[in-house]
């Protein structure tokens, strides 16, 4: 009987609220489960990419940061709902993007590292375009720390 390392559920709060759950299991071997996060996590892809979560396919967004510097984010979504909405209105100049879920745990830490190392600032988690409500985006360096599972 193997032994299976359990790991509770995740809940990160950033600025008052919570914005994502995960929830990962492994047994630290190599045929074990993967961690997995808790319901679909899923980044945009830019049109005509082939469908694959790395770095230069994902959709990301310029923006000033609060105190007027510039930055640059990636929208992150832990239900597609929110994905289809965020998709919905951005309309037109979303044509041709697509929604990839990413499965695990170590798949979404690659990503968000590649992604911080090609100057990625902020993670926004469920985003609305400018002008909606939607919660503040996330440094992506508070999102990789998280993400750690060890």
């Amino acid at each position: 009987m193997s032994k299976v390392k359990s790991y509770n559920a995740v809940v990160a709060q950033y600025a008052g609220g919570e914005i994502w759950r995960i929830n990962a299991y492994s047994d630290g071997e190599s045929a074990g489960p993967t961690p997995t996060v808790i319901g679909p996590c899923s980044v945009l892809l830019y049109p005509g990419v082939p469908q694959e979560a790395i770095s230069s396919n994902v959709v990301r967004i310029d923006f000033i940061v609060e105190d007027g510097r510039p930055g640059t984010l990636v929208p992150l979504f832990t239900d597609s709902e929110f994905a289809e909405k965020f998709l919905t209105a951005l309309g037109e100049s979303a044509k041709g993007m697509t929604i990839f879920e990413v499965g695990t745990l170590v798949e979404l830490g690659s990503l968000l590292v590649d992604l911080h190392k090609a100057r990625i600032t902020h993670v926004h988690f469920n985003a609305m375009p400018p002008g909606s409500a939607s919660p503040e985006p996330v440094p992506i360096g508070e999102v990789i720390d998280s993400l750690s599972l060890a």
